[in-house]
């Protein structure tokens, strides 16, 4: 172009045929992306003694208390006014690990203390018999204190503790937990 701008072309795969699913660049300049959310993967394993039928059940598996709702200010990639929501669904994923029962995602503001503390943080049902009967579920919550404990010797993380210790899930982030259940 020629005011000034910087044109976005797609990779060639061969001479002259632009390939529209691969990547592409730009013409000139050298941009950063951040991603502006946190993520959130949750690998759930059973124990032998769940037996073969043990299921989760996918509208059951949440975070809790998380940052869901805000105010981005694009120039300095901080969010304000942000809500809390009780629980959020996370998004089953397809799993192709062997020993993992089932693999779930949420995105979330960034800003959740993982604090030293017995409050709940995530929570998911487990079926040892037919779906949906009461007396076959057992719903499960993991505590902040678990997860605090889990992830806390991550040199990954040490710079997103704050002055109480805590750890704050920071933008761009995938905090990647494995529970299992027994």
């Amino acid at each position: 172009l020629n005011d000034g701008r910087m044109k976005f072309q797609m990779k060639p795969v061969s001479e002259g045929q632009p390939d529209p699913k691969g990547p592409g660049k730009f013409d000139t300049g050298n941009l950063n992306f951040t991603h502006a959310l946190s993520r959130i993967t949750l690998k759930i394993k059973l124990a032998s003694e769940f037996g073969e039928n043990a299921s989760l059940d996918n509208n059951e598996v949440k975070v809790l208390n998380m940052p869901y709702k805000g105010t981005l200010d694009v120039v300095t990639g901080q969010f304000s006014n942000t809500t809390n929501k009780d629980a959020i669904v996370m998004a089953p994923l397809s799993n192709s690990e062997s020993d993992i029962k089932g693999q779930y995602m949420a995105q979330v503001l960034p800003g959740y203390k993982i604090a030293q503390n017995s409050n709940n943080m995530l929570q998911f049902k487990v079926y040892t018999g037919e779906m949906n009967n009461p007396t076959s579920q057992n719903i499960y919550y993991v505590t902040n204190n678990s997860v605090y404990s889990a992830i806390e010797s991550n040199s990954a993380i040490s710079s997103d503790k704050d002055e109480n210790n805590n750890i704050t899930m920071a933008q761009g982030k995938h905090y990647i937990l494995t529970i299992t259940v027994g």
